[in-house]
């Protein structure tokens, strides 16, 4: 009973640990490219009446509560081999935590990489990715889109990563028991 509390804790700390992180990168996002939000994701989400930065942190917290409870469902699952309910919380909370640190990682990884790779004069049609007509920095807003779509990956990769140490942790917490 105490591990299957345990593991809802988890799900709902993964929830509000990734939905925090998409506030705080969204409000980077925004700083760099208010058009990314005006005319892509307010309306990808149906919200385009939302404006500024409290839009923007409302849109990162939809954008990746879900990440984080699905993320914290598998991650959960591998830290349920351990033997005890805190061994299994403190031990997934370190794999919740290691996937976040992947994410914010790869995030600035992409914010850098998009700077690089787009000169300051790319426009519209430039672009392997869709720019919606009305963009005027389109640098900016293809630098925001990559640094969104490094963040998922590092988020995956992080999560990935987690269950790993969980899986070889098992063996430590049995060797040192």
């Amino acid at each position: 009973m105490k591990k299957l509390l345990t593991y809802l804790v988890l799900i709902i700390l993964g929830s509000i640990i990734a939905g925090t992180y998409g506030m705080l990168h969204d409000q980077v996002s925004y700083t760099v490219s208010p058009e990314y939000f005006t005319k892509f994701k307010y309306i990808q989400f149906g919200m385009d009446h939302l404006q500024g930065r409290e839009g923007a942190s409302l849109i990162g917290l939809l954008a990746t509560w879900w990440v984080g409870f699905y993320g914290a469902i598998i991650l959960g699952i591998f830290g349920w081999r351990l033997p005890t309910a805190k061994i299994m919380f403190v031990e997934t909370l370190k794999s919740i935590g290691l996937a976040l640190v992947f994410a914010l990682a790869t995030g600035i990884l992409g914010l850098l990489l998009g700077f690089l790779m787009y000169p300051t004069t790319v426009q519209r049609n430039d672009s392997l990715f869709l720019v919606p007509e009305g963009v005027l920095q389109v640098r900016h807003f293809l630098v925001v889109g990559m640094m969104h779509n490094c963040s998922y990956l590092g988020g995956l990769i992080g999560l990935i990563v987690g269950a790993i140490r969980l899986w070889r942790r098992k063996k430590k917490v049995n060797i040192e028991l």
